[in-house]
């Protein structure tokens, strides 16, 4: 099993036992939230490519939160990829952050999550960030019209 994978199978694992509910935790290759973090993702992180470099920042940025299905679809696409990305932790539930002014004006002005930021240009709806990445990438691209559709 790849590494990031059997990561992705831990944290689905964690999330099971310390929440009793089968919403993933999607850390593949980064803990999204480190209040959360256990000797194992601490490995991880370890072996993460530019993990724990101050001076890096990653190519794309993504606002999520970890119980979200359709951030889900977009940083497992991110790591089938190989895209240099880092994920921005949303709280939504707790303090609603994406309801803030600042949310608003700063990452989504309808308070949506996932929200992937590159380089200028944000986007949120998690099947146009998967469309943009498999077109940018060209990895799992439709081919013609009958796939797209």
């Amino acid at each position: 099993m790849a590494p990031a994978l059997a990561r992705l199978y831990y944290r689905t694992a964690h999330a099971k036992r310390h929440y009793g509910s089968s919403w993933p935790i999607f850390t593949l290759l980064y803990d999204l939230d480190p209040t959360e973090a256990t000797e194992a993702d601490a490995v991880d992180a370890k072996s993460a490519p530019n993990q724990g470099r101050k001076d890096h920042v990653a190519e794309y940025q993504l606002h999520c939160f970890a119980q979200s299905g359709n951030a889900y679809r977009v940083a497992l696409m991110l790591n089938l990829i190989g895209a240099d990305w880092e994920p921005i932790w949303v709280d939504f539930f707790v303090k609603g952050e994406q309801r803030t002014p600042a949310y608003r004006t700063q990452v989504n002005e309808m308070g949506e999550a996932p929200v992937l930021v590159h380089g200028a240009r944000k986007l949120s709806q998690s099947g146009v960030i998967l469309t943009y990445l498999a077109e940018r990438s060209g990895k799992f691209a439709p081919h013609g019209e009958d796939e797209r559709l």
